[in-house]
């Protein structure tokens, strides 16, 4: 059985690799190599870890495989991990920048799953209303209209009390094109989010600025940790571009990459991308100075501090907006419901 077979079929979840990679970090701590706490792991992990384990021990004592490859072969670091740890001079502190990478927070994803979760049930529930409620009150309501008409000679409207905002009341058929109609868009808007983060972030930076301080971190807590292997910015742009990274961030890349070789100021860069006004103006002033690394680092806390204080800001501020709104659409659906029931007692009435 190949390597690549094995371990097409056999790979660590995010979740796991991410305490592994934890426990290997401590184990070094301890004096070990990061082969030694690999070995030390083994006796941690059980079922299939245990035996992926197993296997990259055997593949580098016996095959002579790298370990970094092996690492990211089954899963346990992904191709921008695999970067720092293979271009490191302290495996150790590669570890830590792997783990500082896992902890940076989707917060803007987060808020807006928060704000929408509300309206998004509110729309759905009050659908359910008027599919599946409606049609068991508006039967009997047709039923003594075609007996008030028939029987009595009472020329009377079932929806007579009913407002003609009440579209599903009025137009029962309308219902499916509603729902249809919103589920189309709502999953319209969500592929193009999902295609914007990797394709073409910029976009959505310029549409969302927020969304940049979710990704900053990330970008550069990479660029930093290759940074700190021995790499200048040249081969750091280099290297990422070449990498599995999302399309849009290789676009970034190669556009660095470009204006360094042609011996201009980098900012720009930073600034056509969409990043913040606040971080490429850091920039500009520290690409001139022998502190533009160790800025990164101070840009990397302020990234992720801004994230988390405008994303509880945002949230605070909407939450409650957006909740109402969930109940307001449902109360709208009950409400035409009501309205129905009190005509069909107007219509019991007319026919006594």
């Amino acid at each position: 059985m190949s390597l690549d077979f094995f371990s097409f079929n056999n790979k660590i979840n995010k979740k796991d690799s991410t305490v592994m990679i934890k426990s290997i970090r401590s184990l070094m701590g301890l004096g070990n190599s990061l082969f030694e706490a690999i070995k030390l792991q083994q006796e941690i992990e059980t079922g299939k870890n245990a035996k992926i384990i197993k296997k990259i021990i055997y593949m580098v004592e016996e095959k002579n495989y790298s370990i970094e490859k092996l690492l990211y072969q089954y899963g346990i670091i992904d191709n921008s991990e695999y970067l720092i740890l293979a271009n490191s001079k302290d495996t150790k502190e590669s570890l830590e920048s792997i783990i500082k990478l896992r902890s940076v927070n989707n917060n803007f994803d987060k808020t807006l799953i928060s704000l929408l979760s509300f309206p998004i049930a509110g729309f759905f529930i009050g659908i359910g209303i008027a599919k599946f409620l409606l049609p068991s009150i508006s039967k009997p309501v047709n039923d003594l209209v075609k007996i008030a008409k028939i029987k009595k000679g009472i020329d009377i409207d079932e929806t007579m009390n009913v407002p003609p905002s009440f579209y599903y009341i009025h137009h029962p058929e309308y219902v499916n094109y509603v729902f249809f109609g919103g589920l189309f868009l709502m999953i319209a808007l969500f592929l193009t989010y999902q295609y914007l983060k990797k394709e073409n972030p910029s976009v959505l930076y310029k549409i969302m600025p927020l969304k940049a301080y979710d990704d900053i971190p990330f970008i550069f807590i990479l660029m930093r940790s290759l940074n700190k292997g021995g790499l200048d910015l040249y081969t750091i742009a280099d290297k990422l571009y070449k990498s599995d990274i999302d399309k849009g961030w290789k676009i970034f890349f190669l556009r660095l990459k470009r204006r360094i070789e042609k011996r201009g100021d980098i900012y720009p860069v930073f600034k056509n991308f969409g990043f913040p006004k606040q971080i490429y103006i850091i920039i500009k002033v520290s690409e001139k100075s022998k502190a533009f690394w160790e800025n990164f680092d101070n840009m990397i806390t302020y990234s992720q501090e801004v994230n988390t204080f405008k994303n509880e800001e945002i949230r605070d501020r909407w939450k409650s907006i957006t909740v109402i709104l969930g109940y307001v659409e449902v109360i709208y659906y009950i409400v035409g419901i009501l309205l129905l029931m009190l005509s069909m007692q107007n219509i019991v009435t007319a026919l006594q």
